[in-house]
């Protein structure tokens, strides 16, 4: 089993926890200022908002177990089989993905017709770790 934490870009680093500073800045107002019932519905929100935040920023990776890639970001969870990967391609798409860069590999498997996203570290050590030639993107064997 082989764990691939996401490479992060340093600008989406930042707007993450701006966000999450901005939820606390949020909460703390509501706190001293709102009544009863803004801070029943607020608060929680907030927590939510900066939690899903920070655990997307720090729990975005993949791992590969020999028969299946599992895809974490956040609470979120994927899995597929590794025999159901058709294809690996570079690509810069901004789409929504459990990816923390836009230096991205597009994985294309039999269940998705638009495929899913990731951007590991060891970019390279992935894509062979999932069966296929980095410096071509076909499949080995």
């Amino acid at each position: 089993m082989k764990r691939f934490e996401s490479k992060k870009d340093k600008w989406l680093v930042f707007v993450i926890w701006l966000s999450a500073v901005i939820m606390l800045a949020t909460a703390v107002k509501v706190a001293y200022d709102g009544g009863f019932f803004l801070n029943l519905f607020l608060q929680p929100l907030n927590a939510g908002t900066v939690y899903l935040c920070l655990s997307v920023l720090y729990q975005t990776y993949y791992i590969v177990d020999g028969e299946n890639l599992i895809l974490r970001s956040g609470p979120i969870t994927k899995i597929i089989k590794i025999t159901d990967i058709e294809a690996v391609k570079p690509t810069k798409d901004v789409l929504s993905s459990p990816a923390l860069s836009i230096d991205r590999l597009k994985i294309l498997y039999k269940q998705s017709k638009a495929g899913i996203m990731v951007s590991p570290k060891e970019k390279e050590m992935f894509i062979r770790e999932i069966g296929f030639d980095p410096e071509t993107y076909t499949k080995i064997g």
